[in-house]
């Protein structure tokens, strides 16, 4: 098998990123317990829509529906935010060093943790990144059964 191209070369990226595979359906459940646990509505809503069309929220906050991201993206976001940001990091060791971006704390000011030290492990936040992308990332506004 050809690992430069294809399927081997995504697995050895996954591999080497810490991305697991597609989420079963125990780490969807996990993964919602996750979005949760780490307070995620508090900006994103509990249906992931962001500041949009919602009055009580930073208009600023992006829609985790509407999102583009692919699954390193998703996970590189959570894990370690977005460089000068408001959205809290949640690996614990992001910062640290220069695994997030290329910066250390030092060199993001009012870089932000995650409210209750609410902390993931790379595990977690590949549960939290197949929750997102099989519950919220495409599928459009909002329904009265996802309220329910």
């Amino acid at each position: 098998m050809d690992w430069s191209t294809g399927w081997g070369a995504a697995l050895a990226l996954m591999v080497v990123a810490g991305l697991a595979a597609p989420a079963a359906a125990q780490d969807i459940d996990a993964g919602k317990r996750l979005y949760k646990r780490a307070d995620c509505a508090t900006c994103h809503g509990w249906a992931g829509d962001g500041g949009e069309g919602r009055t009580n929220q930073n208009p600023k906050i992006p829609s985790i529906r509407a999102s583009k991201m692919d699954q390193l993206q998703l996970f590189d976001t959570i894990r370690c935010s977005k460089p000068f940001g408001e959205m809290p990091f949640y690996e614990r060791l992001s910062y640290t060093d220069e695994r997030c971006y290329g910066f250390r704390a030092v060199d993001v000011p009012g870089v932000v943790p995650p409210l209750s030290n609410n902390w993931m492990t790379r595990v977690e936040i590949n549960q939290l990144v197949g929750y997102l992308q099989t519950k919220m990332i495409g599928r459009g506004a909002p329904t009265i059964e996802e309220c329910e």
